[in-house]
């Protein structure tokens, strides 16, 4: 029998010329992708690199220092060689003048010496605001960079709210409670003593009061006393469940409504209530401002409730009168149609919230009639 000789062989032993080759290729290009990636990790430039700018830096740092103290040096130097016998007299002005050129002399250098300082810092950072703006446009040269631009562009995205608004509610709820008394006073203009109106009512209608005029007037009459139903109306409007002793309530909310395109529009309602307590009934005031920062367009409404006693039976029934009025106050830079178009969406979310504080009044005191008139 022959004998058998067995080989042991490694890997590269039974590789050929061209796979030698070819694993050469792939080892050096993974080295070089590894000691890019190793770099990208670490910044742009190597760590020797940097260290190295940092040591000039420093050396060039120390070598003005020592241009500065050389100066001084030779400055001290000639001044020791040139020391002269002479007269006392003498001898001051000519100190008093060395010494006044000495210091103008120091200064120049300490100014050349900063300012050759502040050049170096300066090209620094011109350097590296240069280095930032070429990562920069090499990201954007990418062409997965800006993806999806083109989608983002045709929708128009646009913000339903200001990123950054100023708190002026103080002011505003100042500027709001001065306008009570003068709308207690015309009280009885707006809402006059009907004595024949007995059944249900609520209109909305577009009226002239200077102005454009969005108006929501109601006549409800109820079985209870008025004393109770302005406390019922009370706690409605300050949204308390108590006796509501407070006799001024204000508010501040944020909304959103819809435009008569089903666009959402940010609005900031800032109101404030005061009751008024006579003999016989109760007078109920509001002051409201809507403001629509992203439309630069401002509102007020104008607010009145008088619950008195009703004529046909003043023991046992009452009647409520109210009336909202809605103006726009600053129309900014946009047109009147779509003023207008704005002030009916605001309108029409007041006129649900009357409707509601009328639905208490009969949930919580039947009325006398209920019959509706268009």
């Amino acid at each position: 029998m022959d004998d058998v000789w067995w080989t042991a062989c490694t890997g590269d032993e039974l590789l050929t010329d061209d796979d030698q080759s070819r694993k050469q290729t792939s080892y050096a290009a993974g080295s070089n992708k590894t000691k890019k990636f190793r770099r990208d990790m670490l910044g742009l430039l190597p760590y020797s690199t940097e260290l190295q700018r940092r040591k000039k830096a420093e050396l060039q740092a120390l070598q003005s220092e020592e241009q500065y103290l050389t100066a001084q040096l030779s400055h001290f130097a000639r001044s020791a060689g040139n020391i002269k016998l002479v007269d006392s007299g003498t001898h001051s002005s000519v100190d008093k003048d060395k010494r006044k050129w000495y210091i103008q002399a120091m200064a120049e250098c300490e100014e050349r010496v900063r300012a050759e300082r502040q050049n170096r810092e300066m090209k620094t950072l011109l350097l590296q605001q240069f280095k930032t703006f070429q990562s920069i446009r090499k990201l954007l040269g990418q062409s997965d960079t800006l993806e999806g631009m083109g989608f983002v562009e045709r929708l128009q995205p646009t913000a339903d709210r200001p990123f950054f608004q100023l708190d002026f509610s103080d002011p505003i709820l100042s500027e709001l409670a001065s306008n009570l008394e003068r709308l207690c006073l015309q009280a009885e203009v707006v809402l006059p003593d009907t004595k024949d109106a007995l059944t249900v009512a609520f209109r909305t209608q577009n009226k002239f009061h200077d102005r454009d005029c969005f108006e929501m007037t109601s006549t409800t009459p109820l079985a209870c006393s008025a004393q109770e139903a302005g406390d019922i109306l009370w706690r409605f409007i300050s949204n308390k469940d108590d006796e509501a002793a407070e006799k001024s309530f204000s508010c501040i909310a944020s909304l959103l409504v819809q435009d008569s395109n089903d666009n959402p529009l940010y609005v900031e309602a800032v109101s404030t209530f005061r009751k008024y307590q006579e003999k016989s009934r109760e007078i109920i005031v509001g002051s409201m401002s809507w403001l629509l920062p992203t439309e630069r367009l401002d509102y007020e409404g104008s607010y009145w409730a008088i619950i008195s006693p009703s004529s046909t039976d003043s023991g046992h029934s009452s009647t409520v009168r109210f009336c909202y009025r809605l103006l726009v106050k600053d129309v900014g830079s946009q047109s009147a149609t779509r003023t207008q178009e704005i002030m009916n969406c605001i309108g029409n979310q007041v006129r649900c919230y009357l409707q509601l504080q009328q639905d208490i009044f009969l949930t919580k005191a039947s009325p006398v009639l209920s019959s509706w008139k268009p």
